[in-house]
């Protein structure tokens, strides 16, 4: 059972079980109206346990709906809608007249538009006071600390991120391959699996497998032109990751997980909390060793803003967002598909 493949982190003071149960089922999934285009709700772990208790903590689980329409199609019936228009009354329309036609189509598209449902199940280790998140995806992440905290009401969260960590990550490499015996160079960690650096003229330089200390002069090298390391695979006895400037730790496995027979379990709850309660406490010692080398520090009590680097409030409110809202969104999203056409 792999729970968790890769995991933003924040660090934040969540309820008791008794009470963010009874907050989480408040706050249960409701299923699309016609004309919605998202909703985020929670669900159940198992039965009737939307808090799911582990020994290292409990987990919970968010439900995503969102309706996709392709930005591609609502154009074609934006131009087809616009020239029947223009035909029939024998006028050009202007712009403000041709946004009205595309909300119209996109309007009447919501309710036959295919529905893509993500379901992301959540970690929190109380003790530390981590939230694991296990997505890569900044815009997942958002939708579940943003549900959470509607849901809460008022809780003090920020996302786990240490300034100049491209910096530090280059430095400690470069340690590292000057002196493989350098402790100061890893921390920890031990440096095993691959290593990724840019240079400013955005040239990109990847090693893979166990190849870092054979490509150690190339590496180099490039560090002593600017380069800086974006990604870096680090191991402890337990789990191996990749972490990059952005504090997201992917790639996660766990080492003991893939030379151990399994055990058999009477159920899959038993599984599921044996399995979580291990991997929650290994990676809460991991982010705790990378906060102590990269010099972590935790922000002070009026700076308590729930914020992702370079995104802003990641809480933004998904709740049940009405037609003008629903429009709003979908426009958002076509131009920002359009951009990349």
């Amino acid at each position: 059972m792999k729970l968790i493949k890769a995991a933003r982190v924040y660090s934040c003071e969540l309820p008791s079980l008794a009470s963010i149960n009874a907050i989480l089922k408040e706050n249960e999934f409701v299923p699309l109206c016609e004309k919605e285009s998202l909703r985020a709700g929670f669900e159940p772990v198992f039965g009737n346990d939307f808090a799911f208790i582990f020994h290292s903590g409990y987990a919970f689980k968010l439900r995503y709906d969102e309706k996709i329409m392709p930005s591609a199609v609502i154009k074609e019936k934006q131009v087809a809608r616009v020239a029947e228009i223009e035909n029939h009354e024998n006028r050009a329309l202007p712009s403000k007249e041709r946004m009205a036609v595309r909300d119209d189509v996109i309007f009447d598209m919501l309710s036959q538009a295919f529905v893509k449902t993500q379901r992301i199940t959540c970690f929190y280790d109380p003790t530390n006071k981590h939230l694991f998140v296990p997505t890569s995806s900044g815009k997942l992440a958002d939708i579940v600390t943003g549900k959470l905290i509607k849901a809460i009401g008022s809780i003090k969260a920020t996302t786990i991120y240490c300034d100049g960590i491209k910096q530090s990550l280059s430095s400690k490499l470069q340690n590292y391959l000057v002196d493989e015996d350098s402790v100061e160079g890893i921390g920890d960690f031990l440096v095993d699996g691959s290593c990724k650096l840019k240079a400013e003229g955005g040239k990109t330089l990847s090693v893979k497998g166990n190849d870092i200390v054979e490509s150690k002069d190339a590496i180099l090298e490039a560090l002593a032109q600017g380069a800086k390391v974006t990604e870096l695979a680090l191991t402890t006895e337990s789990v191996y990751f990749r972490i990059g400037h952005d504090f997201v730790l992917r790639g996660v496995s766990f080492l003991a997980d893939s030379g151990e027979e399994e055990p058999d379990f009477e159920c899959e709850e038993d599984e599921f909390r044996t399995i979580a309660g291990i991997h929650v406490l290994l990676l809460s010692d991991v982010v705790n060793k990378l906060k102590t080398l990269f010099e972590y520090k935790e922000p002070e009590q009026d700076e308590g803003i729930p914020v992702h680097p370079s995104r802003g409030n990641v809480f933004a409110d998904l709740g049940r967002p009405d037609a003008e809202e629903a429009l709003a969104r979908v426009r958002a999203q076509i131009d920002a598909e359009s951009d990349l056409l």
